[in-house]
This record gives structure tokens, C-alpha cells and sequence, in this order.
């Protein structure tokens, strides 16, 4: 199952002389999430089934619809990445019940 992110570039926030942290600037936004983790090696957090104002965002945060894999994201197949991407899957399926 694919589900859609929201990628915030740190290093492009902070070269527009953005200082807010990403969570605080999204909520700002009126941008909410079901999940948001922090990959600080590469300056970047991941804002899983984001919703709210999507449509007037800064260069650096970034959309894409539905083409990340949360599974096969994480870049292994060890047990916790794999219960990484599934708790995300199942934040996703909670938020979109009928």
C-alpha cells in the first residue's frame, strides 16, 4: 500500500531563513499529519497522510501522492523497519475508515 508524504528539506528551510521547527511551521501552515518522523542524517522529516493547506507551500517542503511505500521505504528488511512502515499503514488505513 502506497500512502502520500510530505517531505520538509531542513537545509532549504534554513538557507530561506526559515528557524521554526518543522512540526511548528507545518501546524503554522494549517498542515496536519498522521505521522511525522525525523531522518537527521539527511536533514529531512517525513510527513505521512498529510491534510489540510497543501496548496500554498514553501520549495522546501515537498508533496508526493501516494508513491512511497512505507514498507520498502525505510531501506531494509529488518523486523522494525518492516513494523515501521506497517504502523504507518495502519495509521493511514484508522484515518481514512469510512
Amino acid at each position: 500500500m502506497k500512502v502520500p508524504v510530505l517531505r520538509y528539506y531542513g537545509m532549504g528551510a534554513a538557507l530561506a531563513g526559515e528557524n521554526r521547527h518543522p512540526q511548528d511551521h507545518l501546524r503554522e501552515l494549517g498542515v496536519k499529519y498522521g505521522y511525522a518522523s525525523c531522518h537527521s542524517v539527511a536533514d529531512v522529516w517525513f510527513f505521512w497522510m498529510p491534510y489540510g493547506n497543501l496548496d500554498e507551500l514553501p520549495e522546501w517542503i515537498t508533496k508526493h501522492n501516494t508513491d512511497v511505500d512505507p514498507v520498502d521505504f525505510w531501506g531494509d528488511d529488518n523486523d522494525e523497519s518492516i513494523a515501521m512502515g506497517q504502523k504507518i499503514i495502519g495509521i493511514y488505513k484508522e484515518m481514512n475508515k469510512q
